[in-house]
């Protein structure tokens, strides 16, 4: 990337930020677009008739794959998935099946479920894979949902979404998917991988802060899953407000659970907008090339990476083992020499973004130690 797209992350002059699996550093035009919001507000107060919702679904429909009138706005990834988990209508003996490596996020709404007599199945990875030859010994007749993360979140393994979504469909499933560590990295198609769900939030690749996530549909599902948490502006008359009926927009809108984080749908239109005219394949191939240096620059030194890399598992976290040293003591020395990665489950977890130069990769493999 070259250095007018540096310039546009203040982070880049103090730092080498590797930690956009935990949280996305905010460029200068998302700050702007920040700060022109707040004075707004400072001076016109309320801001609830703001139109950005629609304004962005059509924004976000051809980023994501997915018509825009079957997009929505939530508050995280994990109210998107719960607005699944609860709008389904369940009968006992149904399952869910996902996988040993997910993020609480796509596992916590499904187990909630076990008291109405839902079964989860929860399948176990091999050698930090989850092939889709385990996930379909899991899959039967009574399977309602598949569900897991496009990629994961400590590991980085990419999901064959197109295999799962075959699967799913062959059982009359659907394929729900987590898209918080992959959307904003490389081009994603909810529509040509047959993708039934898809949840994700603003803070991690997508540049946006905290407080707001996206969740689309497709036509099939949007029509089977019920409202679980109608809001005021779920209807088609929200302005008449003591005229008590449901009577639910035609569009994904109808699951708005109450006011919308508008400032944040600000800033995560001008960073769609910054994506898109970078360009997301552009991203995507910068991104590999940084992890596979990243990972060539590890094994030279001795490190064991444990994060899949083949074609189509790779994505844009490395994680690999500390060498024998304390993983938590090893990302504080690196931090002090202002380089930012984290620790997840004993191991180092490295996410670098396009705003990343290969200089920047070598210096961590630099100041990495040897391993004991």
């Amino acid at each position: 990337m070259n250095d007018e797209i540096r310039s546009l992350f203040p982070i880049t002059r103090d730092r080498i930020y590797l930690n956009c699996a935990a949280e996305g550093p905010l460029p200068s035009p998302v700050l702007e677009t920040a700060k022109t919001y707040l004075d707004n507000v400072l001076k016109d107060g309320c801001s609830r008739s703001d139109p950005i919702a629609r304004e962005l679904a059509p924004v976000i429909g051809p980023f994501i794959g997915c018509d825009p009138d079957l997009v929505t706005f939530t508050f995280n990834t994990t109210f998107g998935i719960g607005q699944i988990a609860l709008g389904l209508r369940w009968e006992k003996g149904d399952n869910v099946v996902t996988c040993d490596q997910e993020y609480p996020a796509n596992i916590y709404p499904w187990l909630r479920l076990e008291q109405e007599g839902v079964e989860v199945r929860i399948v176990k990875s091999e050698g930090f894979r989850v092939p889709v030859e385990k996930m379909a010994e899991a899959v039967d007749d009574n399977t309602r949902v598949i569900s897991v993360s496009w990629v994961e979140f400590f590991t980085g393994f990419r999901h064959d979404l197109k295999a799962l979504a075959d699967l799913a469909h062959d059982h009359g499933a659907y394929l729900v998917v987590d898209a918080m560590q992959g959307m904003g990295t490389m081009p994603f198609n909810m529509e040509e991988l047959g993708v039934d769900a898809v949840a994700f939030g603003t803070v991690k690749w997508l540049l946006s802060t905290c407080g707001c996530g996206v969740l689309g549909f497709s036509r099939k599902l949007f029509e089977e899953v019920d409202v679980a948490i109608p809001g005021a502006f779920s209807v088609k008359d929200p302005w008449n407000f003591t005229d008590y009926r449901l009577d639910y927009l035609d569009n994904a809108d109808r699951f708005l659970s109450g006011g919308l984080p508008f400032m944040i749908l600000h800033c995560l239109l001008t960073s769609i907008r910054l994506m898109q005219e970078i360009g997301i394949e552009k991203i995507g191939r910068h991104i590999k090339n940084l992890t596979d240096r990243l990972a060539e620059g590890l094994e030279r030194k001795g490190y064991r990476i444990i994060s899949p890399r083949g074609p189509g598992e790779w994505s844009a976290i490395v994680t690999f083992e500390p060498g024998g040293h304390d993983a938590v003591k090893l990302v504080e020395e690196l931090l002090s020499k202002k380089i930012s990665v984290a620790a997840r489950l004993g191991y180092i977890r490295v996410s670098p973004h396009f705003f990343i130069i290969p200089e920047e990769i070598d210096r961590l493999i630099e100041e990495l130690p040897e391993p004991v």
